[in-house]
């Protein structure tokens, strides 16, 4: 990806990002568009975070359709799919971080969860 944008950057490009966990619908293909229409480029990336899942099973229920995902994304205009794995994302250093979110925890879709 760093080679890639390369020439992009030392062109002054203007580079619209859309991170995405996959599964794509309707709104993530409106991010596309609107990345589009603001930016020279546009990337999409497509990761299912592990530290994002409290429980293992919930992580390999995930839906993962990364055909159709990218057959979405090029019909939208995306420029690039980058589909990093957690170990671009995360070095051998990474702990991670608790927090106390207090009552923020039991509103909005944390009231959903268990």
């Amino acid at each position: 990806m760093d080679k890639w944008l390369s020439e992009p950057f030392n062109q002054s490009k203007t580079i619209a990002f859309v991170p995405t966990m996959g599964a794509l619908h309707d709104g993530h293909l409106s991010l596309i568009e609107a990345a589009n229409e603001k930016a020279n480029l546009t990337i999409a990336s497509i990761f299912v975070n592990p530290k994002q899942f409290d429980n293992e099973e919930d992580l390999v229920k995930y839906p993962r359709q990364e055909a159709e995902d990218n057959h979405k994304l090029e019909q939208a205009g995306c420029d690039a799919v980058y589909l990093p794995t957690p170990e671009d994302l995360y070095d051998s250093n990474y702990s991670q971080v608790e927090l106390d979110l207090e009552h923020l925890e039991n509103i909005y879709e944390g009231e959903k969860r268990e």
